[in-house]
């Protein structure tokens, strides 16, 4: 006889962890003042900051790096300068691992500041590091790495170009060597804040101008240059105020997000001023966010879902005399939510990055917490600006967007000048430092367990999932082609058993269980008796076992009976639709048989099973011996010589 185990609930559980980022908020510093200004999540868990710090180094101000954990905790921290003030602006993680770090100088170099970019191993030990720069000022802020190999650093400088201060661009090769280098500006001053490269391999320049402005002395710049430097084009953006451009990113249509900020005509305070632009630089949409005081825009990114985040810092709202400032937008500058993080003191956002988890990682700097006068502040939100109900520092704003139509984009005339730095090695100190650094608040975790029975599975999959506190899972139930969803057991609200999908907020530890059921139904009326047969030669005890079809079923083309032994089911029989009982010879007298019977379609596909359990009594075998149903020359071999029935 074949073996067949039945098994109607299979759950099968993979143990893994989601690594969802955690959500957090921490300051890092000593005694003195340190900042952040540049942060980025990087490839293999966690964040790399930059900025500056007096607590630590060699000088008045160093080059500060920290390497952060997911959950924030410092991996490793040094310093980086000479003896006078040396500031990073701008940190990137590079293709082999290291790290790509850029600023200014007053240590080394050949001016009062120089730019400096230093490149470091993965575990923030110099590579290599260089000056670049002339007699007068030249500040980097912003750095890239090219597809094309090397990198693209920029910010400004007041040795070289046509005006006080111009954009300054320079192309290094791997090991910091001068490719080509540009400026690009005009009689007045240029300041160039963020550089980045655009799909077609050339960059996209942002920063402000006074040459080029119509109203209050500055204007927005953007300038689209190709993989050599040479201008594609260039816009002039603004109004009868002032516009200050902070930030750029290439978005999705090919176009540009750029944010900084925005002045009312005779009225002092700024706004955060945000612009949506086409891939030739025409302004698609604009919008002012604020209300009363200053505020200013540091940084903007586009979100997956085509929406946008902006970060920076208000006086106009929050807590304290300027606070940072968070604000999601739809597409269309709409806003989604906003929030301000900060206390009684001036707490500033100077720099964003979006993670892989839909939230962001925002940097700066506070005077409302941590070790000295002023601290470096890293926060983990989540994709609604939240971090955890305990951090009391987190609050809702109210400012609506207000359009800002009375800008214009307007070509403007730059000069582009090939000027005549030469790299120079400097001499930068490496030192480890040991700040301090301070857990405000973290939003703790919680497991949730999924399964599935037989006949279908779960989106997640089945297994163990970690989420930190208020996070929203979605959970949906998928049957397979021969079964319907049934219900959900487990950690569910009352009334949501039987949503599909379904959402749990992640508060607590849950387990849930997906329940499935067969598109088949099992036969009906399925029961059974024992009888005995007894002839000259033996006694023989049938278990008599008969069903109906059920008439919900389509397509079936068998019955499936099996006995139950040994904590297992074994296959008795298959048996045609068109039968209806099935005797199951040779049973033991006095033993109870557990009986299971289902329908099976042509894909062999089961329903349930309906299940009986037979334990006849001596007292009921003596009572049905005389109407056993059996054929006719079964009850003629059962009748005994001479017609006496015996006892």
């Amino acid at each position: 006889m074949r073996r067949y185990v039945f098994t109607a609930w299979v759950s099968i559980i993979f143990l893994f962890s989601l690594s969802l980022e955690a959500k957090w908020a921490r300051t890092y510093g000593g005694s003195k003042n340190e900042a952040a200004h540049s942060v980025q999540q990087v490839s293999g868990g966690g964040y790399i900051v930059a900025g500056q710090t007096e607590s630590f180094g060699r000088g008045k101000q160093d080059f500060w790096v920290l390497k952060l954990s997911a959950r924030g905790t410092v991996e490793w921290e040094r310093a980086y300068g000479g003896d006078r003030k040396d500031i990073a602006h701008c940190i990137r993680q590079t293709s082999d691992g290291g790290y790509i770090v850029a600023g200014q100088t007053a240590s080394f170099g050949e001016g009062y500041d120089d730019y400096l970019v230093i490149k470091l191993n993965s575990k923030g030990h110099i590579q290599w590091q260089k000056t670049y720069g002339g007699k007068s000022l030249d500040r980097a802020t912003s750095i890239c790495e090219s597809s094309e190999g090397g990198y693209l650093v920029g910010g400004h400088t007041g040795s070289f170009g046509a005006g006080g201060w111009d954009f300054w661009l320079l192309k290094l090769d791997a090991y910091g060597t001068i490719q080509w280098q540009y400026t690009y500006g005009g009689k007045e001053t240029e300041y160039l804040r963020s550089v980045q490269e655009t799909h077609d391999g050339g960059y996209i320049l942002a920063g402000t101008t006074a040459t080029f402005f119509k109203g209050n002395m500055y204007n927005f710049w953007v300038v689209k240059i190709g993989p050599d430097g040479t201008i594609r084009w260039e816009k002039s953006i603004g109004g009868p105020a002032s516009e200050w451009g902070y930030d750029i990113a290439q978005t999705a249509d090919g176009g540009y997000i750029v944010a900084g900020d925005k002045t009312i005509p005779s009225f002092e305070p700024f706004d955060f001023w945000v612009l949506k632009l086409s891939s030739a630089g025409k302004i698609q949409w604009q919008y002012t966010y604020g209300k009363g005081e200053s505020d200013i825009a540091f940084a903007v990114a586009q979100r997956e879902n085509g929406g946008y985040m902006v970060s920076g810092w208000t006086e106009s709202l929050g807590l304290g005399n300027g606070d940072m400032w968070v604000l999601k937008l739809n597409p269309e500058g709409k806003i989604d939510w906003q929030r301000t993080y900060g206390g009684f003191h001036p707490d500033k956002a100077m720099a964003m990055d979006l993670t892989d988890d839909g939230g962001c990682v925002v940097a700066g700097e506070t005077a409302s917490y941590g070790a000295g006068e002023k601290d470096a502040w890293v926060l983990k939100l989540d994709p609604d600006g939240n971090i955890d109900p305990s951090c009391g520092f987190v609050r809702r704003t109210n400012a609506t967007p207000e359009l800002g139509s009375n800008a214009l984009d307007r070509n403007s005339t730059a000069v582009t000048t090939a000027s005549s730095a030469v790299e120079a090695i400097s001499s930068a100190s490496s030192r480890e430092t040991a700040g301090l650094s301070f857990l405000l608040c973290e939003a703790p975790q919680f497991n949730l367990t999924i399964m599935a029975s037989t006949g279908g599975m779960t989106q997640p999959d089945s297994g163990i999932y970690t989420y930190y506190r208020g996070y929203d899972q979605r959970i949906t139930a998928i049957p397979d082609a021969h079964h319907v969803f049934s219900h959900w057991s487990g950690n569910i609200p009352k009334g949501n058993v039987a949503d599909n999908p379904i959402t749990l907020r992640m508060d607590k530890d849950i387990t849930i269980s997906a329940h499935f059921q067969p598109l088949l139904k099992p036969p009906l009326a399925f029961s059974g008796y024992q009888v005995m047969n007894r002839s000259l030669s033996q006694v023989e005890f049938i278990n008599v076992l008969s069903w109906e079809t059920n008439p919900a079923n389509a397509g079936i083309v068998m019955h499936r009976i099996y006995v139950e032994q040994e904590e297992s089911q074994n296959l008795l029989a298959e048996i045609p639709v068109s039968t209806s009982e099935y005797w199951h010879r040779n049973a033991v007298k006095d033993k109870t048989y557990v009986y299971s019977i289902t329908a099976v379609d042509a894909d062999g596909y089961e329903s349930t099973p309906s299940k009986i359990s037979i334990n006849p009594s001596k007292k009921r075998l003596r009572n049905e011996k005389n109407i056993i149903r059996f054929s006719h020359s079964d009850f003629l071999s059962w009748i005994p010589p001479c017609g006496r029935i015996p006892d």
